[in-house]
């Protein structure tokens, strides 16, 4: 009678399930990763929005105080509210803005800074003006 050995089938059982292990863990860290990434992206974009809203608020704020020579009742002209935290490094992609009329130290260092655009009084209903803000931030990878 022959006898067969079956411990070349042990090893490459456990070699398999070994490869099985490390195919799987991987592709749980890649989908971590991915998760990361986005939600990270989602944080910065709120902080954006935020900073905006931010912007508005203040122009809103500075034009009814009418007592600032930076926020003119007439005209139209913009404004930067810049990062001034002095923990946050910006990398050289990120551009700076032209002058920075405001220097706000409590924004989060995803924030750059933020333009806001004052129109010309309105020749309708109370002289309204139009109030833009546009946020300038990024995010690491």
């Amino acid at each position: 009678m022959i006898k067969l050995n079956n411990k070349g089938v042990a090893l490459i059982i456990v070699l398999a399930t070994i490869l099985a292990i490390v195919i799987l863990a991987n592709l749980i860290m890649t989908m971590m990763l991915s998760s990361s990434r986005l939600t990270h992206h989602k944080v910065s974009r709120i902080q954006s929005y935020y900073a905006s809203l931010a912007g508005v608020n203040y122009a809103i704020n500075r034009l009814a105080l009418k007592t600032d020579a930076l926020w003119p009742e007439t005209g139209t002209y913009i404004r930067y509210i810049c990062n001034s935290n002095a923990a946050c490094t910006f990398s050289a992609a990120i551009p700076v803005p032209p002058s920075c009329h405001v220097n706000e130290p409590n924004f989060p260092c995803t924030v750059r800074y933020v333009e806001i655009t004052v129109g010309a009084p309105n020749s309708g209903i109370n002289n309204t003006r139009q109030i833009n803000a546009r946020t300038i931030y990024s995010y690491s990878e």
